[in-house]
């Protein structure tokens, strides 16, 4: 099943910038943190313009739209993310993890009335307000894959908006709420760079309308400009990330964010058609359409409990030989004789007399390696010449060639009982994975 990854709290505390105020001569008091860069933060704008409600660290914090400190109206625990406000600004809607799903759930700005509007063991997420008020979009995969639903926020009624086989999510309503705009998923890929993804939009008991084939990355984000004539929409492709805007009539698309920038993969707030507030290599910033960017300053300040413990002393300058502790990813031969793993990003054999053979020697990464049935070729999965991939060697000749670029991360990886393919999980940007196969001898 296709799972939305959690952003995990202790990660977010490791990247964000911050300053410690620590004490070193009491190791039992608390750490008190202001942080002033972060990563992975969805931003939204109130109604009125004046208040930015964002999720650094897994909790809705509101700050004024000119930046400045943050104030919490959730607490640490429940992963709260990608909030959106009520049209009359009085409540923001959100997912959060509290009970073990990705749940919808509604709160008033000044921290009360916390409310669970969804249930189930499915997730719920990514909620977006209709302008009148009435109603919350979401994504779900309660129907078996992900789809959007939309919930009445008076009798708490559940309906399906789409109901395909593929993949639907990140939706987000027209300014006059007559239709929702969304990403598709495409036809399932025959590569990690095949074409996946697209942004559509769709009114009740219509057809979809495609706005943005995309062809290379995941898109993610959608928001749409106040006078419904444009939309922003993410781009994700490995390690490049990029901010289009959309013209809401399919005519094309524009490139918004600077050439090597982070573009957060969450929907960024429109503050009038020609300007807007996004996420993205750690900060807020406020985009004009004329390119004119400005950085909006933020900070927040958490407290860390830390528990006391007596540090290992280590010895990194010894020459003398140490005991591996990482062994991973241990397969026995198909004769049974020997055992192929992972030591020091290293592939290794140790073979029947128990001597150990090492396969590979480098500074690249070798992982996941699986025997052929014929136990003579090794499949493994590499970026040995820059960019990973799944490799086969061929034991006898001692020599490697791959037959997949993937771009991005595999596991279980299998063989087929014949030997002449490879089934394996391709992961597609922060939020799919599917299963696929190559042809050994490809």
């Amino acid at each position: 099943m296709f799972r939305f990854l959690q952003y995990s709290l202790l990660f977010g505390l490791l990247i964000a910038g911050c300053q410690s105020s620590e004490k070193e001569t009491d190791p039992n008091s608390l750490v008190d943190l202001t942080l002033t860069e972060g990563t992975n933060m969805a931003a939204a704008i109130s109604p009125n313009g004046d208040t930015i409600a964002h999720d650094l660290l897994g909790r809705i914090w509101l700050m004024p739209v000119q930046g400045g400190p943050g104030v919490p109206i959730t607490d640490p625990y429940g992963n709260a993310r990608q909030p959106s406000w009520s049209p009359d600004g009085k409540k923001i809607a959100f997912q959060a993890y509290w009970d073990g799903n990705w749940h919808i759930y509604t709160v008033n700005t000044d921290g009360s009335g916390l409310k669970q509007m969804t249930s189930g063991d499915f997730d719920h997420r990514e909620p977006h307000w209709s302008p009148d008020g009435t109603t919350l979009a979401f994504s779900s995969d309660r129907g078996g894959s992900y789809d959007i639903w939309t919930l009445q926020m008076v009798t708490e009624k559940l309906t399906a908006f789409t109901s395909g086989n593929g993949n639907e999510y990140g939706p987000v309503w027209s300014p006059n709420g007559s239709e929702l705009a969304y990403i598709s998923e495409t036809d399932q890929p025959a590569g990690f760079n095949s074409g996946r993804f697209q942004l559509v939009r769709r009114a009740i008991d219509a057809e979809e309308e495609t706005l943005l084939l995309n062809t290379t990355g995941t898109l993610s984000g959608a928001s749409w400009s106040p006078d419904g004539t444009q939309l922003l929409v993410n781009e994700h492709e490995g390690l490049k990330a990029n901010l289009y805007k959309v013209d809401s009539s399919g005519d094309g698309f524009d490139t918004l964010s600077q050439n090597g920038e982070d573009v957060f993969p969450f929907r960024h707030s429109w503050t009038s058609d020609s300007a807007l507030i996004y996420t993205s290599s750690g900060n807020f910033y406020q985009l004009g359409m004329d390119g004119q960017r400005e950085l909006i300053p933020f900070s927040v300040k958490v407290a860390l409990d830390r528990i006391p413990y007596v540090r290992k002393t280590r010895d990194f300058d010894s020459t003398e030989p140490q005991s591996t502790k990482g062994i991973v990813s241990p397969a026995i031969s198909p004769d049974g004789k020997q055992v192929l793993f992972v030591a020091l990003q290293d592939l290794w054999i140790r073979q029947e007399d128990g001597q150990l053979k090492q396969l590979t020697d480098d500074a690249y990464v070798q992982i996941l390696p699986v025997w052929s049935p014929d136990g003579q070729k090794i499949a493994y999965s590499s970026d040995q010449d820059g960019e990973f991939g799944i490799w086969i060697m061929d034991l006898e000749k001692a020599a490697s060639n791959k037959i997949l670029t993937t771009g991005g991360s595999v596991s279980g990886m299998s063989w087929s009982p014949n030997g002449n393919e490879i089934a394996f999980t391709q992961s597609y940007g922060p939020r799919f994975a599917t299963m696929s196969k190559v042809n050994v001898t490809t």
